[in-house]
């Protein structure tokens, strides 16, 4: 009797994105996405739907800019968002959501 090989995993590896951002460069200069087709990214991560969920319901924006990436489409490249962007974001929203709370309850 003979044992036959089988593959450990049949799923296919996960294949990220190259990102260029020259060594140099500070956290607020943004990363642009090589071979990143701007329809792939979904929808709640683009600057469209971000800039309508903040207008329209800010918890929404906080809980996608706190979980993950945004990104942007210019020149028909796509980026992302940098980190010191994001993070003044999250602050802003923080900061004007705890106000808007703090003012409801007191009213």
């Amino acid at each position: 009797m003979s044992i036959e090989e089988t593959p450990v995993s049949s799923e296919p590896e996960t294949v990220y994105p190259a990102q260029t951002k020259s060594p140099d460069s500070s956290d607020s200069e943004p990363i642009c996405l090589e071979g990143v087709n701007y329809s792939s990214i979904p929808w709640y991560r683009r600057r469209w739907s971000l800039v309508l969920m903040v207008l329209l319901f800010m918890p929404a924006a906080l809980i996608v800019l706190l979980t993950g990436d945004t990104h942007y489409k210019s020149k028909g490249a796509v980026f992302q968002v940098p980190d010191k962007k994001k993070r003044s974001m999250i602050l802003f929203l923080v900061i004007f959501l705890g106000f808007n709370l703090i003012r409801a309850f007191l009213l």
